[in-house]
């Protein structure tokens, strides 16, 4: 997997029925500033003919831990496209990824980076891109836990 973010541990199980049915229903977005960020990214890494990965799982304090790369297509990939990027997410990821949409923001400090917006955390490393940390510096409106 050609990786422009830091991969996050993949939860590891069979797919199940459910997993089947679910991804059906699975919603996964990129906004029109984050579109081209990704297109570029895999420009750069001569993977444009690739899928972007995305992952997701819960660390030990319950927050949602993201994580995105390029990659090739595996067998029971829920398969989608967003503002022209080929996406996909693995049966064992999609609940929790249901609803997030990926954006690309420019930081207080100056900077920028890819944030997930994520309906299935409460924490702040959904809305701050799983940083780990709360940065009120990305998004001075959420308060720290």
């Amino acid at each position: 997997m050609h990786s422009f973010v830091a991969l996050c541990c993949e939860m590891r199980r069979p797919p199940s029925f459910f997993d089947s049915v679910f991804l059906r229903m699975c919603k996964f977005s990129l906004t029109p500033q984050a579109a081209p960020q990704v297109l570029a990214a895999a420009h750069n890494a001569s993977a444009e003919n690739m899928f972007l990965r995305v992952t997701g799982r819960r660390d030990e304090c319950g927050a949602v831990i993201h994580g995105m790369g390029f990659d090739e297509l595996r067998p029971g990939d829920l398969q989608m496209e967003s503002q022209g990027v080929k996406v996909v997410i693995t049966p064992a990821h999609a609940a929790l990824l249901d609803g997030t949409v990926l954006d690309f923001v420019q930081l207080n400090t100056g900077g920028t980076r890819f944030v997930f917006v994520n309906p299935n955390d409460d924490g702040c490393a959904t809305n701050l891109g799983g940083c780990g940390y709360c940065d009120v510096r990305c998004r001075p409106a959420i308060s720290c836990h």
